[in-house]
């Protein structure tokens, strides 16, 4: 798993990090070494209007820029970081040549770099970062889309949502302990049509990598069938699960295994939501 971040021009990389869970020593754990991930600094993921998927080739070949090299003795390794950035990155950069912020990106770069110098550009940062949250769902959810109006195209807000109950193990919600909160959450869509939904499942390290990502990739879709069979418009969400690769509690006490335990929404101010399920 990894994580890459992208210029304003949203075709060249300006960082990436990497991990794993477990790797021979030596061989695959290099990929969470800066000197692998240092490679991808610059790199693009599109060329003459395409996407260009990022390439881990064996070391010692003449690269182009959007290929690195790869580690010597971790061939499998090297071939499961260049098919996952060919897949995930796909779907953003659709995201990044749709969407009308990032399109007129690469015209304006000059400008907001030299806005930026002066430091009025990242004091900048929408209209989310003027309102009052309490740290309750329910209130601080509705306050957002109160004011969606008000936000400004790309302005995103994600909250963990307190009151859905899951069975244990399991991606079926159970209804009448959640239907509160379903049903507030349905209000809300149904009051505010534009706004665009990501959905995501996280759950704590008491199990095994791909049946944690399948249980959280569920219950983020058992939140989303529940939406849409109650007539939201599926194109407005999109559903993903991250496993244990999100944690935002200690997974070594009770505690902390509990919070990572959780289902976030995240409200985007756009005209479109990348489906990462595709």
């Amino acid at each position: 798993w990894g994580y890459v971040g992208v210029k304003v021009d949203a075709t060249t990389i300006n960082g990436a990090v990497f991990d794993h869970k477990g790797e021979t020593p030596g061989l695959g754990s290099i990929i969470a070494e800066t000197r692998f991930e240092e490679q991808f600094v610059g790199k693009t993921i599109a060329e003459n209007g395409e996407y260009a998927p990022i390439q881990v080739l064996k070391p010692g070949q003449d690269l182009n820029n959007h290929q690195v090299d790869g580690i010597s003795g971790a061939t499998f390794t090297g071939v499961g970081v260049d098919e996952m950035l060919e897949r995930n990155m796909r779907v953003y950069y659709n995201f990044f040549k749709n969407s009308p912020d990032f399109a007129t990106a690469s015209s304006n770069n000059e400008e907001t770099e030299e806005v930026s110098e002066g430091g009025s550009a990242n004091e900048n940062i929408g209209y989310v970062s003027s309102l009052v949250f309490s740290g309750v769902f329910a209130d601080d959810f509705n306050l957002l889309l109160q004011n969606y109006d008000s936000l400004t195209d790309g302005e995103s807000k994600s909250f963990v949502i307190d009151g859905i109950v899951f069975s244990a193990g399991s991606s079926n919600i159970n209804v009448k302990s959640s239907k509160e909160t379903l049903d507030n959450i349905l209000l809300g869509l149904q009051n505010t049509p534009a706004a665009m939904v990501e959905l995501s499942g996280h759950t704590d390290n008491m199990g095994e990598e791909d049946v944690l990502l399948k249980l959280s990739e569920g219950r983020a879709n058992a939140v989303k069938d529940y939406l849409v069979e109650n007539g939201i418009d599926a194109a407005r969400i999109s559903a993903v699960g991250y496993g244990a690769s999100m944690p935002i509690g200690d997974n070594e006490t009770d505690e902390g295994k509990a919070a990572n335990r959780r289902t976030e929404i995240k409200i985007i101010k756009n005209n479109i939501v990348a489906d990462v399920n595709e």
